[in-house]
């Protein structure tokens, strides 16, 4: 039996395919958004003037940047819990148990 296992990312508001994950700070908070072309036009529409105005300020530390491969292996894991009994949610960090035995199978 083959099984294909494939990952698709949507938009945050609207369920549609995303086309790029939008990364901006609040506070002291970093937040990402996975919108489509029109979501982050309309999203930096909104903040251009503010951001005109703001001061860029240099950070040491970054949100990290999630590849194609890190998105895979937490769908992966997603799909092998839920087939071993783990009630995990839809998005969201995976519990160190169900990575730990994912490792360990």
């Amino acid at each position: 039996m083959v099984t294909k296992l494939r990952v698709e990312t949507l938009d945050d508001f609207t369920g549609e395919a995303a086309d790029r994950t939008v990364v901006f700070g609040f506070g002291d908070r970093w937040f990402e958004l996975d919108l489509t072309e029109a979501n982050a036009a309309h999203i930096e529409g909104l903040l251009a003037d503010w951001v005109d105005r703001a001061r860029e300020v240099s950070t040491e530390r970054r949100p990290a940047s999630r590849t194609v491969e890190s998105r895979l292996r937490s769908a992966e894991i997603r799909v092998w819990a839920r087939n071993h009994g783990w009630d995990l949610a839809a998005h969201g960090r995976l519990p160190t148990d169900a990575v730990e035995a994912f490792d360990n199978r």
